[in-house]
This record gives C-alpha cells, structure tokens and sequence, in this order.
C-alpha cells in the first residue's frame, strides 16, 4: 500500500480568508500528482475536504480566523483499504467563534444566549452614524469580543478615498489629521478620543515646523 503525506495547496481545494494558495514558493499542486497512491494525507488547508479521490485534509482542530467562524472543527479517523475509508470526528472546542450583525441597539437589547455570550465574538454594526464606545458597551455582555466593525466607517472611508476627497485643497495638518483619523477608525472602529486627536494635532505641528 502506497501512502503519500505532503503539505501544500492541491488544486481545486477550497481556503479559508487565513490562508493563502502559496506554501513557500509553490504553487497549487495538480491532483494528478497525487496518482498511484493509495492514500495522500495532506496538510495546510484549514477546513476538512478532499480534493481528489483517496486525497483528504484532516483540517485544522481549531479556528484560525473569523472567516472560520460557525466551521466543524476535528480529526479523520482512516482505515486503510482498497477504497480507504475516512470518517471525520468532530471537536468540540471550549469556545466557538461567532459573527453578529445588526443596529447596535438591537444587538443591545436582544443579546446571545447566556450560554453563548463567552465565545469569541466579532460585531459588525449596521448603524448609520458611528456609536461612541461601542466596543468597550458591547464587551460588557461578551467578555471576549475580539473586534467590532462599524459600517459608516467603511462608507465614510470610501466616500473619501482618492478621487472623492480633492487632498490638494488640504493644509499639511488637515491633511495628515484626516489621515490620522481614517487609520484609527479602521483599527479601532471609533474616531479618536479628543484628547488622543489633540496630542496627534500638537506632534504634527511640532513634526511639520521641524521640517520646514
């Protein structure tokens, strides 16, 4: 019996948004490769599947990304034959990873269920205007809240990427405030506190006098 073990990317498989179809140098792998083996256990992907006939990857035991949220996680159990025959078992990890999406208020007032509220939690908000705070408000109901995305951001962001906002018009400091501004609303989700934007605004005139 012929068994290959090999870590790449086979051609046809499916990634999760953590990973990439490169491993090292190489590129995806033809399945016809895998030809004349009895089986092919194979490693790198994320998410349990099998790419050709007698070719399977067991996956990974735990999530990697949000992208795998709501994912079964677990291990192949394979007897060897002529076919092999792969059962997955299924892990269940001590926290899942879960996507929630709404108003913030509706997230507010109708949370997850008690049992589910120590999961790793992503928050998208549908909101209109940015909600001060809202990660800090919402990891009072999920203590392990691992990022919140505020969609006006995203928006806002668009509306003022180059060609919609004329830079030229700008001063240096309104310029590089505005900069500051976006980057801390895509990292944070939040425009910067007052006072963080003011000692931004102090060092930049300081670093604008300094190079003139």
């Amino acid at each position: 019996m012929k068994i290959l073990a090999a870590h790449c990317f086979a051609a046809g498989a499916v990634a999760s948004e953590s990973e990439t179809s490169f491993v090292g140098a190489a590129e995806q792998v033809d399945v016809g490769a895998f030809a004349g083996f009895d089986y092919v256990a194979l490693g790198h992907l994320h998410k349990s599947q099998s790419p050709a006939p007698a070719a399977w990857y067991s996956g990974s035991p735990m999530a990697y990304s949000m992208g795998e949220a709501g994912a079964e996680k677990g291990y192949l159990e394979v007897e060897l034959g002529d076919p092999p025959l792969v059962r997955f078992i299924r892990i269940k990890p001590l926290r899942e990873l879960r996507k929630i999406r709404g108003y913030f208020r509706d997230l507010a007032d109708n949370p997850l269920p008690e049992a589910e509220r120590g999961d790793y939690i992503e928050a998208t908000l549908l909101d209109g205007e940015p909600v001060p705070n809202a990660g800090e408000r919402l990891k009072a109901m999920y203590p392990r809240l691992v990022g919140t995305n505020q969609e006006c951001y995203k928006r806002k962001l668009e509306e003022s990427a180059p060609g919609a906002v004329d830079r030229e018009s700008l001063d240096p400091l309104s310029a590089l405030t505005q900069d500051f501004e976006r980057f801390h609303n895509e990292i944070r989700g939040e425009d910067p506190e007052p006072k963080m934007a003011a000692l931004f605004a102090q060092l930049a005139r300081e670093a604008l006098n300094e190079a003139e």
